[in-house]
């Protein structure tokens, strides 16, 4: 009778969800371009409100201010920049006009003064009041103060004197009226034609920098008190302002100051200083100061104070070279000059100029001796200071010509000698040559500690003595990549920081934490103790974003994730004690931490499965209830959707291998399914993430090809050095062959997508194969040679090291190797293709050259093979822009329907788009003869 019952009852669900299932659509276009993100989300200091925003990738935004005990949801269409008080009684955000209207004035050629500006919008969270204020350019609040805010007013002032010949205009170069208003009583004051204004931390003062009236308010720097909102001039002089900078607690202030009014190529500033109880500020630095090293001036960047007040932080620089000003344009002579001696390539040299021309060298002043140190300069151009700027010294790094040179085949970190530098003297002091290190400092400023790629191992240097020490040797548990397929050294896993006054120092191995005592490493201790045991990754979640160091009594937070389930949850940890962490939560599906309130245990966390929206959950530390509170994407419900598993198999090596596998809703074993298959290095332990309907910027959309019916494929890859390509067909192909033997895939409808280093790997695989009817490989490399003597035009490296010791993984120069950089490249063997191809390379791309995409393409069309390329202008390594991405995800979708499901072939594949034609068809219709 009860089996009866139950196998009726299983009967009435089938049935019940087919009927659902069946009343569900397709997702179309036009529903990916409306689906909805969560892009910011924030709590009050008091874990009592919650705020976040949401919209389309293109379009009007939502931000929802949620009150956490009522539930009440306060709605700002088009709401942005949103930010609670310290004392959590207000929210404030600017309004962003209406997307549609300023595209409609655009299309009227409006000038951009003549566009609608944003609002301000004051949320009083108690009762609910709005108030807005019309045309705000944008708004400050202090960091740990709740009272005030300011804000700059785009508003034309009215034109009451009509009789002045010449009105001052604001403009960014003028500045704009500066608006400071208290938040419980409304006092408002107004100051005019600012360009700069900060708090200070603590909110006790404004600073703010003026161009001044011209009708009796002098240009300067002025400050304003919380209390009284009364304004004090700091300085008053014409000439130009930079720097503006206040103390944590308000009681000091700089800024840079250069008298001459005049247009000239750069300025020559000086270092000024305020205290509440000068009348005036005072010059500490002059600008030609005998301190500064010879032709070096001041540079135009942020100042800091110590977290203790007793140094001022800023940068000095080189003049920059002027040239012959008499000479116009056309009579100069425009050229690179490459030299076999220079450290870097032209192309690197240009990407660097800029921030050369820019960059300051660290200096500090000390107020007790009213004495500037210069700690940086051309050698040591990175000086690392602690956070809080306390401490007696500084580390630095030198990469020496010899060293760049080099770098530029075995890429990065480069190496660098590493410098002790006394903050009170500027003395440097050699540590340790030839390091191939990124060097830090620690919280305290005790120690340097790097991980040394050379010999795959951390390292600390006490600065007081200059000893080194070897923290770990990799002899009994790896602290470095276990799992490195590539032919370089293998990288580290991490650190999760350092306990209070430098005591440990915490080191991540695949696994486990290890605490680790800097001046004695021998004593290392695994604190989370059953870590690889149980196959759990721990990691510290740092709730506090202000956190320098960890409590070492404290219990701490970890996330875990379990590398064979693939399941994610929290865990606790108590420092001091013995015992393994205690599970706090632990699901089949991605657990995120997103923010803690400062002064509160509330929690926002999210929670995301392939079908489950990571909409944000309310909880706290000890995960002992969860709720959601947002939900973006209702429509969801409407959608076919899909499901995700994992799915094993062996490559020809004889390696286990896994990957993730993707059905449609409806998926019936007995029934044939066309199937797409994706790939880049390893995915697999990204299984349960949620994937969001989008255009995206290069791969397909699992969700929207499993909504119309397809399988994808997702499979892991390991390479073999030497044999990047055959390794990728070694391992993808047995999967797919496996998928085939289970009955469900047409073997007559595979293709296969990927973009990059997978763009590549298909353009390979099609060399050697034609199980795909159809592929496409975005911003592929058919040709090794050429591409090794390339460039990366985005950074301007030489492409070398990426052949030699990285991701293309040939393990040696094109002279050690010849034939694996023949063997490897698609371009030698496209007589042998018989895929159709379609390619997608942009023009401006700084990853990939252009002109590989363009060899590829050149080729199979003079062998008569069915090819397309795409090729967005101005675009980088992806289609960037709104409008590409949405026009590449149709035409993807149109190239792989006409091959996998019999769909209409569009234009832009039958008769292709003519040059002339540019900008005006685009070839997306489709085809009546369907060629």
């Amino acid at each position: 009778m009860y089996r009866s019952f139950k196998i009726c009852l299983c009967l009435v669900v089938a049935f019940v969800t087919s009927d659902l299932l069946a009343q569900k659509r397709v997702l179309t276009h036009d529903d990916v371009a409306g689906w909805n993100k969560i892009k910011t989300e924030d709590l009050s200091s008091d874990g009592k409100w919650a705020e976040y925003i949401f919209g389309p990738d293109e379009g009007d935004n939502t931000l929802v201010i949620k009150n956490l005990r009522t539930k009440t949801d306060f709605i700002i269409p088009r709401g942005s920049k949103p930010k609670f008080t310290f004392d959590a009684k207000h929210l404030i955000a600017l309004v962003e006009p209406q997307l549609d209207s300023v595209r409609a004035l655009k299309r009227l050629k409006k000038k951009k003064d003549e566009l609608p500006k944003d609002s301000l919008a004051i949320f009083t969270l108690a009762d609910g009041s709005l108030e807005k204020i019309a045309e705000v350019k944008s708004f400050k609040l202090p960091e740990k103060n709740g009272e005030w805010l300011a804000y700059l007013s785009a508003a034309k002032p009215d034109k009451k004197d009509s009789t002045s010949k010449k009105v001052k205009k604001i403009s960014d170069d003028n500045g704009y009226t500066l608006h400071v208003l208290k938040l419980a009583d409304g006092s408002h004051q107004t100051y005019p034609f600012v360009t700069s204004y900060e708090f200070s931390e603590n909110g006790s003062r404004l600073a703010f920098q003026s161009t001044g009236d011209d009708k009796g308010f002098s240009p300067g720097i002025y400050t304003v008190s919380k209390n009284d909102l009364v304004m004090k001039p700091v300085f008053r002089s014409k000439g130009k302002y930079d720097g503006l900078r206040l103390a944590n607690d308000g009681s000091r202030l700089a800024f840079l100051f250069d008298s001459d009014t005049l247009k000239k190529p750069f300025q020559t500033y000086g270092l000024f200083e305020w205290t509440p109880g000068q009348d005036s500020g005072r010059v500490i630095v002059q600008a030609d100061d005998a301190f500064l090293m010879k032709d070096w001036q001041m540079a135009p960047q942020d100042l800091k104070f110590s977290d203790d007040n007793k140094r001022l932080f800023f940068g000095t620089q080189p003049k920059p070279l002027v040239g012959d000003t008499t000479l116009l344009d056309e009579e100069k002579a425009k050229v690179d000059v490459w030299h076999y001696k220079d450290d870097y390539l032209q192309p690197r040299q240009k990407v660097l100029s800029d921030e050369q021309l820019k960059r300051g060298y660290l200096a500090v002043y000390h107020f007790d001796s009213n004495k500037p140190v210069q700690l940086g300069n051309l050698q040591l151009q990175e000086v690392k200071i602690t956070k809080e700027g306390v401490g007696n010294f500084a580390l630095g790094g030198y990469e020496s010509a010899e060293y760049r040179v080099v770098s530029q085949w075995e890429g990065s970190p480069i190496n660098q000698d590493i410098y002790i530098i006394n903050i009170n003297t500027g003395a440097a002091k050699l540590a340790k040559r030839k390091a191939r290190v990124m060097e830090n400092i620690s919280p305290a400023g005790k120690f340097g500690y790097w991980y040394d790629v050379a010999d795959s191992a951390w390292h600390s240097l006490e600065m007081a003595s200059g000893t080194i020490r070897k923290l770990t040797d990799n002899s009994k548990v790896f602290f470095s990549d276990e799992e490195n397929d590539s032919p370089n050294f293998p990288s580290p896993y991490g650190i999760a920081g350092w306990l209070e006054n430098d005591s440990h120092i915490l080191v991540y191995d695949r696994f486990d934490i290890w605490k680790i005592d800097p001046l004695n490493p021998a004593t290392k201790e695994r604190i989370t103790r059953n870590g690889r045991e149980t196959s759990i990754t721990y990691r510290y979640v740092k709730t506090d974003p202000e956190e320098t160091s960890i409590k070492a009594n404290a219990e701490i937070v970890l996330k875990g994730f379990q590398n064979e389930k693939k399941q994610h949850g929290f865990f606790a940890l108590k420092l001091k004690g013995s015992a393994p962490p205690s599970q706090l939560i632990m699901e089949d599906a991605q657990l995120q931490f997103e923010k803690k309130a400062l002064n509160a245990d509330t929690w926002l966390v999210t929670r995301e499965t392939y079908r489950e929206f990571p909409n944000l959950q309310l909880t706290n530390s000890k995960f002992s209830n969860v709720e959601q509170i947002s939900d973006v994407n209702p429509q969801q419900q409407n959608f076919l959707w899909g499901t995700e598993e994992l799915f094993n198999w062996v490559s020809l090596d004889g390696i286990p291998l896994e990957g993730m596998l993707f059905k449609p809703d409806n998926f019936d074993p007995k029934k044939k399914y066309p199937m797409m298959v994706y790939f880049y290095e390893q995915n697999a332990d990204n299984f349960h993430n949620h994937i969001t309907p989008e255009f995206g910027r290069s791969i397909i959309n699992f969700t929207f090809y499993t909504s119309r019916g397809y399988v994808v494929f997702v499979p892991d890859i390991v390479y073999k050095i030497g044999y990047p390509g055959e390794s990728a067909i070694n391992c993808v192909m047995p999967g797919v062959t496996s998928l085939i033997s289970q009955g469900f895939i047409d073997k007559d409808r595979i293709g296969v997508q990927g973009h990059s280093w997978g763009g590549y790997q298909i353009a390979y695989m099609v060399t050697k194969t034609q199980l795909f009817k159809a592929a496409e490989a975005g911003a592929p490399v058919p040709n090794m040679t050429s591409a090794y003597g390339g460039i990366r035009w985005q950074t301007g490296l030489s492409r070398m090291f990426q052949y030699e010791h990285t991701q293309s993984r040939i393990g040696g120069s094109l002279w050690e190797y010849p034939l694996r950089f023949l063997e490897n490249s698609p371009l030698f063997w496209l007589d042998k293709v018989n895929t159709p191809l379609l390619i997608m390379h942009n023009d401006a791309d700084g990853h990939v050259p252009w002109y590989q995409g363009i060899e590829l393409f050149s080729a199979l069309k003079r062998l008569g093979k069915p090819t397309w390329m795409i090729s967005y202008n101005d675009q980088p390594h992806w289609p960037l822009r709104y409008p590409n991405r949405k026009d590449w995800t149709i035409r993807m979708q149109q190239y792989f329907d006409y091959y996998l499901m019999d769909a209409p072939a569009p234009l832009w594949m039958t008769e292709g788009v003519p040059a002339v034609e540019k900008g005006i068809n685009y070839g997306l219709e489709l085809s009546e003869d369907n060629k």
